[in-house]
């Protein structure tokens, strides 16, 4: 599996074209070198260290400011903490005094300029058959089809695992030789080498040493990384989050003394130019329903209320009514979950789903690509209008109530408000049971929706007086 870093050459004008520039391509074992925001942070930190230090020892980058344009996938995902914890590392490993993390919309990784690479990558490619080389016949992976199966088979046997990773060693060595040949725009691409996890883990070591050393690689979600006061601080001081962008800056010359980081790590830029740095500004709403320029905005405290992810599309509201005949909870398949809230979200088919069809949502799900308000598949799959999900929810929209009718399939019970799964966070106080009293439908509720202000949604009042009778 290849991963593409493109180092972009900066033109003169904002005019000019940006895609110039050294491919850097990674070549990897996608079973048990998979994509993650460590991984790639690693890989990428690696790079500009070999190619863009600022002296021979190879450590700090070149330049002090580094802005990342990435695809939408789930391990560039700037509110996943993971990815947070990735820039982090970057940030500390690179002596950075500002990095500025952004990534593609939804079905937009057409606009990030690596995935251009790709099609230079496809001409490689021409005229090729992969196979890799055969194993012993008593490791042989018949039935196993899938890559959690292929990963939950070398944990029961660890020779499987080193017999695979020899047999598609080949294939990646061919790769690595055949994408070597390449050039872009008369560059040469640059072949680098995949990270190990011992160099994985000592890149994630930076933040644990420095931050918590309660920290694990595996377990970076938002509840986890607010378990860490000393991490948490860093963030408040240190970065703004927006749902496209993380960034990461040095404390002020002014501020340096009350933080720790900054007072062993001092802006490398010139104090007249860092002091005039801030963060990327959220686009603004002008009245005229255009946004404000740039110039306008910079330096200034503004929010990304005005995404329209935010703002329910007419279209989106369109094939909802055209698809409103499956759409119902006689025609639930299954449920996926969206990789920006966590909410799962029923999956609809006029029949019930053959065995190809639940392999091909199953692999879907292996992706964790999907979000709220995009369609299940793409408009180029065969699956797009008969596999479908109800497009026009948001993350913030509540759960649909289709997802509880059990009519065709039993999901995990979740709260109606933000989807959380585990029944041990369920609101079950006296207020609730007096309404699970009064009507035949209440709702989950977990505690912290509660506690939000949020109230429980009943349906079917029951007729209390003919049940105290009875």
């Amino acid at each position: 599996m290849p991963s593409v870093t493109f180092k972009c050459d900066i033109p003169e004008a904002a005019s000019s074209s940006f895609f110039n520039g050294i491919a850097f391509v990674t070549v990897k074992d996608k079973v048990f070198s998979p994509s993650n925001a460590i991984r790639h942070g690693c890989e990428t930190t690696n790079i500009l260290r070999t190619h863009y230090s600022q002296d021979d020892t190879q450590v700090n980058a070149e330049h002090p400011i580094l802005i990342m344009y990435t695809d939408g996938g789930p391990d560039h995902r700037t509110t996943f903490g993971s990815v947070q914890i990735a820039a982090i590392c970057m940030f500390m490993w690179l002596d950075l005094d500002f990095l500025i993390t952004a990534r593609t919309a939804p079905m937009g990784s057409w606009a990030n300029l690596a995935e251009r690479v790709n099609s230079n990558l496809n001409l490689a490619l021409q005229n090729v058959s992969l196979s890799r080389e055969h194993m012993t016949d008593n490791l042989e992976m018949k039935g196993i089809n899938s890559l959690k199966a292929a990963r939950d088979t070398a944990r029961r046997y660890p020779a499987f695992k080193e017999g695979l990773i020899q047999s598609v060693a080949p294939v990646i060595e061919l790769l690595q030789e055949r994408f070597g040949h390449l050039k872009l725009k008369g560059e040469p691409i640059v072949i680098s080498p995949s990270a190990n996890q011992e160099s994985v883990d000592d890149f994630f070591k930076i933040v644990k040493d420095l931050m918590d050393q309660n920290l694990i690689e595996n377990k970076l979600t938002k509840p986890d990384l607010e378990k860490s006061a000393t991490l948490q601080d860093f963030m408040k001081k240190h970065c703004r989050l927006r749902n496209y962008t993380f960034q990461i800056k040095k404390c002020a010359n002014a501020l340096i003394e009350n933080c720790a980081y900054c007072l062993f790590n001092p802006p490398r830029l010139p104090d007249e130019v860092f002091d005039t740095l801030s963060f990327v500004p959220d686009p603004v709403v002008a009245s005229n329903n255009k946004y404000e320029s740039f110039e306008t905005v910079y330096g200034q405290a503004t929010n990304d209320l005005a995404r329209p992810s935010l703002m329910l599309s007419s279209q989106n509201k369109e094939i909802d009514k055209k698809n409103r005949k499956i759409l119902n909870a006689t025609k639930v398949r299954d449920a996926v979950l969206c990789v920006e809230c966590g909410k799962p979200r029923c999956v609809y088919s006029e029949t019930k789903l053959t065995y190809i069809e639940k392999q091909a949502v199953d692999r879907l799900k292996e992706l964790n690509s999907f979000t709220c308000g995009s369609p299940l598949f793409p408009h180029s799959s065969k699956y797009n209008s008969s596999i479908i999900v109800r497009e026009g929810l948001r993350c913030c929209s509540t759960m649909e109530t289709t997802y509880y009718s059990k009519s065709t399939v039993s999901l995990p019970a979740v709260c109606f408000h933000c989807g959380v799964a585990k029944s041990s966070d369920f609101a079950a106080d006296q207020n609730i049971q007096s309404l699970q009293a009064q009507y035949s439908v209440v709702r989950p509720i977990c505690v912290k929706c509660k506690d939000d202000g949020k109230e429980a949604i009943v349906r079917g009042k029951r007729n209390v007086k003919r049940l105290r009778k009875m």
